[in-house]
Parts: structure tokens; sequence; C-alpha cells
């Protein structure tokens, strides 16, 4: 008797429940966007119109074949930059993102940001790797400024050379000696300091003032100074380089490109960064 009105109950109970369960609409699941389709590695032919999915990226790093498309320079224009290349200029394509898209914000309400954002990834350059992609990126065009640094651990400074031919500058040339004569940081304070002044005021060295951003001219010429500070967690990324890029904004496009010009003059190792030393005494 117990048994029969105990199995009654439970019948009411899972009948009562699975009414209310058909009441509640099943929800419809978001479809995976897989974006791999359009995405190209820096290794694949200029001539392969297939995209190759890259993989162990972020999102923000991944250069899209689209991207590396507009990069490219047509016949006519290899051919108008002969002279530069046959003197050790090298050419290159960097987007210039607009303000609406800063490192890893993106204001999405803006067209300017939802139209352009495969294009993203070009406004970064690494000469140390020589590619494009946020991810190694060490000179970056946003707005009107040209970008150098990323962090603590990278840091860039630019050098207004104004209207100036690359192609004679060298190791010995005095401004090349002023940038590379400045002591860069060795301890997390000092770099820390020395990131800060870059970004504000400047630093001084020998009558020059070096930043870590310049307005971006046509016509004007600059070096730049990179330096990564290794880090023993970055694992696969290049690091403890510094090197002197000379680089000269030849033309700004009308599809929003600047076409540039550019030689290394000087690489070497970078110093690991120490932490700062206590003055001895036990702290509380």
């Amino acid at each position: 008797m117990a048994r029969s009105v105990v199995l009654t109950i439970v019948t009411m109970i899972l009948a009562a429940a699975g009414s209310v369960f058909a009441q509640t609409p099943t929800p419809t699941p978001r479809p995976l966007v897989n974006r791999t389709d359009i995405l190209k590695s820096p290794e694949d032919s200029d001539d392969n119109e297939e995209s190759r999915p890259l993989r162990g990226l972020r999102s923000e790093d991944l250069v899209s074949a689209e991207a590396y498309r507009r990069v490219k320079f047509t016949k006519d224009e290899k051919a108008q930059y002969k002279p530069a290349t046959r003197s050790g200029e090298k050419l290159l394509k960097i987007y210039i993102a607009p303000d609406c898209a800063t490192k890893l914000v993106v204001d999405v309400s803006d067209p300017r940001c939802t139209e352009n954002f495969l294009l993203f990834a070009v406004s970064y350059f690494s000469f140390f790797v020589g590619d494009y992609g946020q991810q190694f990126g060490e000179l970056q065009m946003s707005g009107d400024s040209l970008i150098g640094g990323r962090d603590l651990y990278r840091q860039g400074m630019l050098l207004d050379l104004g209207d100036r031919d690359i192609g004679s500058l060298n190791k010995q040339s005095p401004e090349v000696v002023a940038l590379s004569s400045f002591k860069i940081a060795k301890t997390v304070d000092t770099a820390t300091k020395q990131r800060d002044d870059l970004e504000k005021a400047g630093i001084e060295v020998g009558g020059l003032r070096l930043t870590s951003k310049r307005k971006i001219s046509p016509k004007n010429s600059y070096l730049f100074r990179f330096i990564s500070y290794s880090r023993s967690e970055w694992v696969g990324l290049p690091q403890s380089y510094d090197s002197i890029i000379a680089l000269r904004i030849d033309r700004l496009t009308t599809d929003g490109f600047a076409v540039v010009l550019w030689k290394r003059l000087s690489q070497k190792t970078a110093p690991r960064l120490k932490p700062d030393r206590t003055d001895g005494k036990k702290t509380m």
C-alpha cells in the first residue's frame, strides 16, 4: 500500500516537471565562426591565393590574406623604387589604423573600425621578425602618429630627422652615434622611468629629443631604436635584441597606407632586466 502511494507521488512529480520543461524554449546554440579560412601564414607564396590557417596565435595577432594582399607592391611600384632598393633600402607598406583602434581596445560603434578590422594587424611591423602583426610589432601607425614600442619590456625611441635621405646614413653618422650612445635600462625600475619619460616629455641625448611617438609626415625620415628586454616566460618569442633602424615615409596612399623605405643600421643583444635592489633593510 505504502509502496503504491510513493510510486503515485513520484509519477505526479515527474509529470509536473515534464510540463514545466516542455514550456521552456530550447535555446538555439550560437553558430561557431571559423575565421581560419581567411588567414594566411607569412611563408605562403605571394602567388598562392589559398589561405593557410595559423594556429596558436591570439585573434589580434592574426594577419588575414586580404591584409597581406593589400600590403603587396605592384610591379610598377617595385620598378619605381628600384634605385632605393639597390642601395640597400627595403620597401614596406603599413596600414594607418584609425583612432578607434588603439592597442587591444576597438570601438565597434565606429564604422572605420568595423569595416577595416582585418587590416589592423598590418598597422604593426617588426623589423626583427620581418613581418606584420601585433604579437611582434615594434612599430605601429595609428591616427596621425608613428608609435614605437609596446610596453615595459619592448621600448621604442624615435628621432625625427626631417627630410633626409636615409641611404646616406651609417653607423658613423652623428645622429646614429648619439642614439646608440644612450644608455638603456638594466633594472625594472629604470626601464619603467625610461618608458614613462619617452611617452611624456621625451629624453634628451646630445641635444636630440627621443620620444616613443612622432607625427606621421610624408617625405620625412626617422631613426628608430628598439629594445626588446628578455623575459624568461616568453617562450617562442623573439627577445633580447637592441636594434637601430632608419626609416623614411615616402608617401601616403589614398587607401590609408604609408609607403616606407627602411634599412637596419645596427643590431645587438639587449640585457635582461634585473629586479631593483633594496637598501638591505628588512621590511615589515
